[in-house]
């Protein structure tokens, strides 16, 4: 994945209920992370480290991102380039 690929989350039958555009990459304690902006969002989204403009990692569980919002998430087979 790259960034400006659109991507959708590809579990929990959320893969033709989600988008999202990669904005940027970085690794951080040896993960490699996506800054992911969602414009479709679905009943299940994966967990996040963070939102931007946020430093402080929280547990998300519970918490999904509303459209337009962008979240940190980390790399995994979860996610799909669209097509």
């Amino acid at each position: 994945m790259n960034i400006g690929d659109l991507i959708c989350y590809n579990a929990c039958g959320m893969k033709n209920k989600t988008l999202g555009l990669i904005l940027d990459t970085k690794w951080s304690k040896g993960l490699q992370l996506y800054l992911i902006q969602w414009s479709v969002i679905g009943k299940f989204m994966p967990q996040s480290n963070y939102r931007e403009g946020s430093d402080i990692p929280y547990q998300t569980w519970g918490i999904k991102p509303s459209i337009g919002e962008m979240w940190w998430h980390k790399h995994g087979d979860w996610f799909e380039v669209v097509k």
